[in-house]
């Protein structure tokens, strides 16, 4: 196993990143969500007044 590593640090370096990259994605995905989910509620409340 350690002998796998060192022979292919790119793999794990390459995993790290698409892990970190999946990570960011989700964070943009919640907070276009909390934004839209904002942009409704003012909107509805502009409806009602």
């Amino acid at each position: 196993m350690d002998n796998f590593l060192l022979v292919n640090p790119t793999i794990l370096v390459w995993s790290f990143y698409r892990l970190i990259n999946l990570t960011n994605q989700l964070q943009i995905l919640r907070l276009n969500f909390c934004l839209t989910h904002l942009n409704v509620y003012a909107i509805f409340e502009k409806k009602k007044t």
